[in-house]
């Protein structure tokens, strides 16, 4: 489960976000239904904790199955979803649903060609949120929203389980009072 990995800090990649233009990348998660509407500042730590990957045909990024403990923001090249076949170019933000919602990978993520991707781990998610609970909160309704197949009381339970384990793994405190 999510909440149940262990975290290290690693260093940032730098030149990560910055060679492909932190703008550019900014504005592929803005782009994002999961991501809009948050504070430009927020996504630019996002992009900033990025680490960038080269793929070759055929190679793995994520297995259907298996704890989603990253996201992905393709750049250049096709990343095929398994099963049925989709490709995702650059743009596409693959399986940051997953990753947040403590869910396996729904699919299998392949490079159909040369590829370069973003990857978003934990410890990013965490640098954006820096400490934040209220953007925690509209990250989990986000999540939650995104879900498929679920009625309005298990959606609610969702946001509210998501919510509960950022808060565990940032430390954070309810902003509520």
């Amino acid at each position: 489960m999510w909440s149940d990995v262990k975290l290290e800090r690693r260093e940032p990649a730098h030149g990560a976000g910055a060679e492909q233009g932190n703008e550019r990348v900014v504005g592929l998660l803005a782009a994002h239904p999961l991501f809009r509407e948050f504070d430009p500042a927020a996504l630019e730590r996002l992009a900033m904790s990025a680490g960038r990957m080269a793929t070759t045909p055929g190679e793995v990024l994520g297995q259907a199955g298996e704890v989603a403990a990253n996201f992905f923001v393709v750049l250049e090249g096709l990343i095929q979803e398994q099963p049925g076949g989709k490709l995702r170019g650059p743009g596409a933000v693959l399986g940051a649903e997953e990753m947040l919602g403590s869910a396996g990978r729904r699919h299998t993520l392949i490079a159909t060609t040369e590829a370069v991707a973003l990857s978003f781990d934990q410890l990013a998610v965490g640098d954006m949120l820096a400490g934040d609970d209220h953007l925690a909160s509209r990250l989990a309704g986000r999540v939650a929203a995104a879900a498929t197949g679920l009625d309005d009381e298990a959606r609610a339970d969702l946001a509210a389980d998501v919510l509960g384990a950022l808060r565990r793994m940032y430390g954070l405190r309810s902003s509520h009072i």
